[in-house]
Parts: structure tokens; C-alpha cells; sequence
């Protein structure tokens, strides 16, 4: 999924890489799962439980932030199934944040707002040409029993 140009997107509820029980395999993007380019003020993910993404499988990570300002990576499973138990990680990075992007927030302090982001092959979080960047309340690593 990308979405280019735009302001006040929001990426919400959704299971992208695999079906809506989550826990189907193989059905990931040729790409990332979602790519946020020349965004301002975008959500992927929400403050609430039923508004984070199910992001998994896809070939070329999990969520881009290239450039754009002020947007947010919040409350998602990236590289998991729903219930956390399979790893279904991503191709590439979980979450990149690059191209001159500015206040880009990934997780947060508040309660829901930190993502799991498991299993990908490349890095969890890789932060590039970018200002403002703030990474919290995050977890990572990989799930018990898978590596």
C-alpha cells in the first residue's frame, strides 16, 4: 500500500500480509506493506487496540516514512501474527523512517501507542536522512522458541 502526497491519512484495523484471522501466511506485498511518501500528519496504526495493523510478509518491510512531516507509527504487530505467537516477519526493515522526513514518531509514551516489531530480516527500526525522529515504548527482538 502506498500512499503518496497526502495529509491526515490514516491506516487503521487493517491485515496486510496476511488474512483477517492474522495468522495466515503467504500473502504479503512485492513491496513494503505500507509506504507513507510526501505524508503530513499520517497515522499507520491508533491509540487504541482495534486501530493497529497487522503488518507481515511483505518483501520489502514492513512501513516506510519517506519524507513528509509529523507523522505517526503507532499500536501495530509488525512481523507477527495476532497473537503474537508466529513470526511472520518482514522482508527488509519492520519500520524505516528516511528521506528527509521530519517529527516522524515511532511508538510513543502513551498507553498502546509502542509497536511489537519482530522478525525481520533486516532492521527492526532503521532511522536515515531524517529530523525529529522520536522512538518510544517499542518492543523487539524475536518471539520465544522462534530464533
Amino acid at each position: 500500500m502506498v500512499i503518496a502526497d497526502s495529509t491526515g491519512v490514516k491506516v487503521e484495523g487493517n491485515f496486510i500480509g496476511t488474512d483477517e484471522s492474522g495468522t495466515k501466511e503467504g500473502l504479503g506485498n512485492g513491496g513494503v506493506g505500507v509506504s507513507l511518501s510526501g505524508v503530513t500528519d499520517g497515522t499507520v496504526g491508533g491509540l487504541m487496540a482495534a486501530l493497529g495493523n497487522e503488518i507481515v510478509a511483505n518483501t520489502s518491510g514492513g512501513v516506510q516514512v519517506n519524507g513528509g512531516t509529523g507523522n505517526k507509527v503507532w499500536g501495530n504487530a509488525i512481523g507477527t501474527d495476532k497473537g503474537h505467537a508466529t513470526d511472520l516477519g518482514n522482508t527488509g526493515d519492520g519500520v524505516a523512517v528516511t528521506g528527509d522526513a521530519k517529527d516522524t514518531q515511532v511508538g510513543g509514551s502513551a498507553n498502546g501507542t509502542g509497536n511489537l516489531i519482530v522478525g525481520s530480516s533486516g532492521a527492526g527500526i532503521r532511522i536515515g536522512q531524517s529530523s525529529g525522529t522520536t522512538v518510544r515504548g517499542n518492543l523487539g527482538g524475536v518471539l520465544p522458541g522462534f530464533g
